[in-house]
């Protein structure tokens, strides 16, 4: 039996493959629940964005000649985050 993502415990920035298409977890949010005096943990839920696979060399996002590159694995840039880059009106370079 293949093993399922979620039973890696990922975390936020982590990648995640299900059938062929790849996810990033942003963000993971614990519900808990008040039984007999104690908590437990109800329930566990991911917000996850879709994402194009990932590079192994764990390369910065977007084109990283533009001043409003965010320089991380995670988010584009702050102007565009969801990109394209190219042809993207508020290009403007480092230089």
């Amino acid at each position: 039996m293949e093993e399922s993502p979620w039973q890696i415990n990922p975390h936020p920035g982590t990648y995640i493959q299900l059938a062929e298409q790849y996810y990033l977890v942003l963000e993971k949010r614990h519900s808990y629940q008040l039984r007999q005096g104690k908590y437990s943990l109800s329930g566990i839920r991911a917000v996850v964005r879709a994402v194009t696979p990932p590079t192994e060399d764990g390369s910065i996002l977007g084109d990283p000649s533009c001043q409003f590159n965010a320089r991380s694995p995670l988010l584009r840039c702050a102007v565009n985050p969801l990109g394209p880059c190219q042809g993207c009106a508020h290009y403007k370079p480092i230089f």
